[in-house]
């Protein structure tokens, strides 16, 4: 809710960058939603790279292994948990309601997320609409991991 508060206050009319337009756009929830994940995908990433390195392109430097290779092999191996670092970092953007909500509107047919839709039925006391639309969003994130676990098994890795 506090990055979604601060973006408001950067998009709004008297905000630094109000002259752009951007408050209320689809673009502005793009914008919330970057901001809002992109430390949580680099941290992780980061980490995730890291270990690899520390691991494998540090083993693969000792068995004769040029900078390339064990760069390669390093990225080969931090691959599924970049993957999954992605899969975290698009469940976060998919489940927030506070930045598209406040940058975005809730405007139906323009600026309307499953989330900001399921708080208007919520508010309404719709909770059956709302519960029929929490299910859409959870059968959304149960396709995208079982999507990234089918490409995680195509691509070799059958751990995990």
């Amino acid at each position: 809710m506090l990055v979604g508060l601060f973006l408001y206050f950067l998009l709004s009319r008297r905000g630094p960058l109000g002259g752009l337009g951007l408050l209320y756009t689809p673009t502005a929830i793009i914008i919330g939603e970057a901001v809002l994940v992109t430390p949580l995908l680099v941290a992780v990433s980061y980490r995730v790279i890291s270990a690899a390195v520390s691991r494998y392109g540090e083993l693969a430097l000792a068995l004769g292994a040029s900078d390339t290779e064990a760069m390669e092999i390093a990225l080969r191996e931090a691959a599924p948990g970049l993957a999954a670092a992605l899969v975290m970092a698009f469940s976060r953007a998919v489940g927030e309601l506070g930045v598209a909500l406040l940058v975005g509107g809730n405007i139906r047919g323009y600026t309307r997320t499953l989330t900001t839709a399921i708080a208007l039925e919520v508010s309404m006391g719709e909770f059956e609409a709302a519960m029929r639309l929490g299910l859409v969003l959870v059968a959304i994130m149960v396709f995208v991991a079982a999507a990234a676990r089918a490409a995680r098994r195509l691509t070799g890795d059958e751990a995990g």
